[in-house]
């Protein structure tokens, strides 16, 4: 019968990860990993998975379970294939999600903080590919700041289409796989 600490190396060569919030165990897996094996292994083990992350928890001190402790995942066949299209086309978006919001009276303090705030609940926009030994890995140690700018535009079809160029952006992989950009103009408006 495989023990619990041998189910969990499994768990960790298929990129699925494991975490306990509220007493509850949540699962990320990439898509198509989470076998029914693996499923109904989690189901079988659930009490001493749940055990050993709490137990791991009340040890650890909280700063070490922040953004400041490295981590370092496998990249998935999904991701391989997009790592390997950015390294042949560095100019290429198409796999950009941009997300813009018009905003009035912005604190550009309070943004910062929630941004900060959002990089800690949600590590995974840490991301950045490294390579080693010829075998690429996402490393959750890349924190990106607030870039901001000042713009000018005549009417909202210019800053529109300013902003789709924005989004088309590529990324280098391995500088990081998240960006947060503030442009402002006039006296209190910002996207």
């Amino acid at each position: 019968m495989e023990t619990v600490n041998e189910f969990l190396n499994k768990l960790a060569a298929e990129g699925v990860k494991l975490s306990v919030q509220a007493g509850e165990l949540n699962c990320y897996a990439p898509k198509g990993a989470l076998t029914s094996t693996l499923r109904d292994g989690i189901a079988r083990h659930r009490t001493e998975i749940l055990r050993l992350l709490d137990d791991r928890d009340r040890r650890l001190p909280m700063v070490s379970r922040t953004m400041e402790s490295v981590k370092e995942f496998a990249l998935s066949a999904g991701q391989k294939g997009l790592y390997i299209l950015q390294k042949v086309h560095p100019a290429m978006g198409a796999y950009n999600v941009p997300l813009g919001f018009r905003i009035r009276s912005l604190d550009a303090a309070l943004l910062a903080g929630t941004w900060n705030a959002i990089l800690e609940q949600y590590p995974i926009l840490t991301a950045r590919v490294v390579e080693r030994d010829g075998i690429s890995y996402q490393r959750l140690d890349c924190k990106p700041a607030i870039q901001q700018q000042t713009i000018e535009y005549v009417n909202d079809e210019q800053l529109l289409g300013f902003l789709k160029e924005r989004g088309k952006q590529p990324f280098d992989p391995n500088q990081g796989l998240s960006r947060i950009e503030l442009f402002t103009w006039g006296s209190d408006e910002s996207v």
